[in-house]
């Protein structure tokens, strides 16, 4: 996303990185399974 936006200078995917970012700062260590292998996906109810 990052890429994309400094290609194109379109705020909306400076948007989607910054949410993505938020996303995993905010599910912390919940992507650490517990044998220490990463979730792939984490779905959250809407």
């Amino acid at each position: 996303m990052l890429e994309t936006y400094q290609n194109s200078k379109d705020g909306k995917y400076l948007n989607v990185a910054k949410d993505i970012q938020l996303g995993v700062k905010n599910i912390g260590e919940k992507w650490i399974r517990d044998n220490g292998d990463l979730w792939y996906q984490i779905v959250i109810s809407l």
